[in-house]
């Protein structure tokens, strides 16, 4: 499998093109299922339930960005509706131990979407921090920084690589 053509790979290069661009961009990604319940990503037969996982989760990491930066509502419902599914079908035993879109969990505001942040942090500190996951710390910690500083700006650092 090609994985810059994965739909995850696909999303994020989308944010290297000016927010204005954004809205098309996405709709013409395959994989992503934008006017669905549930998951974002169409599930895959040919992944590991880890690896399509961690896809999944980056893909409502950078989701939550593009929510912020176009201050969609319809998107920020079906960004709930993702976070409640993995909060009712993503096991531990399932989890990765990247911390993608822990600050979307944490933002969330339950108890239950607190506890799934967490369990993120542990597995991060069993398998130890890589430079992916210090990446996608550092971001998630400056999303939460602009949602505590009232901001919702289109100053939002890209992903490269």
């Amino acid at each position: 499998m090609d994985l810059r053509r994965a739909p995850a790979a696909q999303l994020w290069r989308v944010m290297d093109d000016a927010p204005t661009a954004w809205r098309d961009r996405v709709g013409q990604i395959p994989g992503l299922r934008w006017s669905a319940e549930g998951p974002l990503l169409e599930s895959s037969t040919s992944d590991a339930v880890e690896v399509w996982v961690d896809s999944e989760l980056s893909v409502l990491h950078a989701a939550h960005r593009i929510e912020r930066v176009l201050r969609d509502p319809v998107l920020g419902e079906r960004i709930a509706s993702a976070i409640r599914w993995h909060l009712e079908f993503t096991g531990t035993e399932n989890a990765t131990h990247r911390p993608w879109a822990i600050h979307a969990f944490l933002l969330h505001g339950t108890p239950e979407a607190r506890f799934f942040a967490e369990g993120q942090l542990h597995a991060l500190e069993a398998h130890g921090p890589d430079p992916v996951s210090r990446w996608i710390l550092r971001d998630a910690a400056g999303e939460l920084a602009r949602v505590a500083e009232g901001g919702r700006g289109a100053e939002a650092p890209v992903h490269r690589g």
